[in-house]
């Protein structure tokens, strides 16, 4: 199933939508701001809600709030949408203020900026990024399998809190993701609170414990100096009773003890029976959460091995998929160009060359790495577009790029500002945008006498 026609009002300067067909391999061809990325922009949105590359911003936007600055003015709504090759739509909207609302078909959409994005982040960004779009679901036992043999492995405890809430036997690689991302999240976090704890325990240091022993003797003294006061109150105000106020004002002590009570009295006493709960207090919170501390170190360390062993299973576990994928990013190549990825200690996609390794990709050498590499990430059977972006192309690059990527098994957009040297391809539309462009002579005759030109001529290599 295909997209054929795209419509949308997406920057439209009059308000009003816009049509464009699209074929099985579609070269859009038109002037800076005629009109090319809004094309582009309206498939991202149709069969996602999502697009890449606006706003200055290198990462997908998806956000009504951000998107509804597309509308054009003096209008309420602003939309795409697809119509695919069996009738069906796939429709993306949204009004100034409101939510942004996407119906019918989803397809994945393979803009280059996308690609980008993961490749100019770290290495691991672009492990992860790999690792979704090229691994396949596999169960918890493989993945531990997958951990690198060291003296400490991760915990069960550890292993199953990262785990996502919704996963069973089997992980997705997005699941397995989310968890090396789970892992750091709770590594972070058990690290921040054992600062916190740190701290508090610092503040508590001087907390000493209270022995019990002291603790009931001092509310012994308590009991003995509340009822001495009361007896002497009574012995003062009930003269039938003083013999037997004195009897029992006689069995809470010796004389010396007597005296230290009426000293001290039952006030202060208890002043200093609160001192000492306080005291004990402090030490038990002190005590508590020096242990909490601790425990939450040994956690910190346990997600900080999860982590590493997480991200390390990964890099295993995608390294075969990798290869496979190398060689498919080679088959939508012009010839001449050989692809690898640098993976020594970086994640840097490259151009093998007679001299070495040419990883500074720029302009149109750029572009078409980047369509290579955005068409081999494409599953068969999957319903899929790859979007690729103007990069100032000259038109014999632009041409090899057209012809290498012929049996793309994914529907292919290309964005030029002017047309490729030799006549249309058979597999390609071209689609005029904006006004019509003054295009180029066909200097080159024919197919067949094109691709032994390049397969001969090294002038043609656009790194020189």
């Amino acid at each position: 199933m295909k997209i054929v026609r795209v419509i949308t009002n997406i920057k439209s300067p009059d308000g009003r939508p816009r049509t464009t067909k699209i074929g099985e391999k579609t070269l859009l061809i038109g002037p800076n701001e005629c009109g090319k990325s809004t094309v582009a922009e309206a498939i991202q949105l149709a069969m996602t809600g999502s697009v890449s590359g606006l706003f200055m911003r290198p990462k997908t936007v998806k956000a009504g709030a951000q998107l509804s600055a597309l509308c054009p003015a003096n209008e309420e709504v602003v939309f795409a949408e697809v119509e695919l090759s069996d009738g069906s739509t796939a429709r993306w909207e949204v009004s100034p203020g409101k939510r942004a609302k996407r119906t019918g078909y989803s397809g994945y959409v393979a803009p280059v900026s996308e690609l980008k994005e993961a490749l100019m982040g770290s290495p691991l960004t672009a492990y992860k990024f790999f690792f979704r779009n090229l691994a396949e679901t596999l169960d918890k036992k493989e993945l531990r399998d997958a951990f690198p043999k060291s003296n400490r492995m991760p915990s069960e405890e550890a292993f199953n809190a990262a785990l996502p809430p919704s996963c069973g036997d089997s992980l997705t690689p997005d699941q397995v993701v989310e968890m090396l991302e789970q892992a750091g999240k709770l590594k972070r976090e058990a690290k921040a609170k054992s600062k916190a704890l740190t701290d508090v325990t610092r503040e508590l240091q001087g907390a000493q414990d209270v022995p019990k022993e002291d603790i009931y003797e001092t509310w012994k003294s308590l009991f003995h100096a509340l009822k001495y006061e009361e007896f002497k109150r009574m012995y003062k105000e009930k003269a039938d009773l003083r013999g037997l106020l004195a009897t029992e004002v006689q069995a809470l002590g010796s004389k010396e003890e007597l005296i230290k009570i009426e000293k001290f009295g039952s006030a202060k006493i208890a002043d200093k029976l609160t001192e000492m709960l306080s005291a004990q207090s402090l030490y038990k919170v002190a005590s508590e959460t020096r242990q909490q501390g601790n425990a939450s170190v040994d956690m910190a360390v346990e997600f900080a091995s999860l982590e590493t062993a997480l991200e390390a299973a990964m890099k295993n576990l995608v390294a075969p998929y990798l290869r496979g994928y190398i060689n498919r990013v080679n088959d939508y190549l012009p010839d001449g160009d050989e692809f690898t990825i640098n993976t020594s200690g970086i994640f840097q996609p490259a151009l093998k060359r007679s001299n070495g390794l040419h990883i500074a990709l720029s302009g149109s050498t750029e572009a078409r790495v980047l369509g290579a590499m955005a068409a081999a990430l494409t599953r068969p059977g999957v319903p899929s577009v790859v979007i690729l972006d103007d990069r100032m192309w000259d038109p014999k690059t632009l041409y090899r790029t057209l012809a290498a990527l012929d049996d793309c098994p994914a529907q292919v957009v290309i964005m030029s500002t002017q047309r490729p040297k030799g006549k249309q391809r058979s597999k390609w539309e071209y689609v005029q945008i904006g006004p019509d462009l003054e295009f180029q002579e066909d200097s080159i005759p024919a197919f067949v006498e094109v691709d032994e030109e390049i397969a001969t001529q090294g002038t043609l290599n656009p790194m020189g």
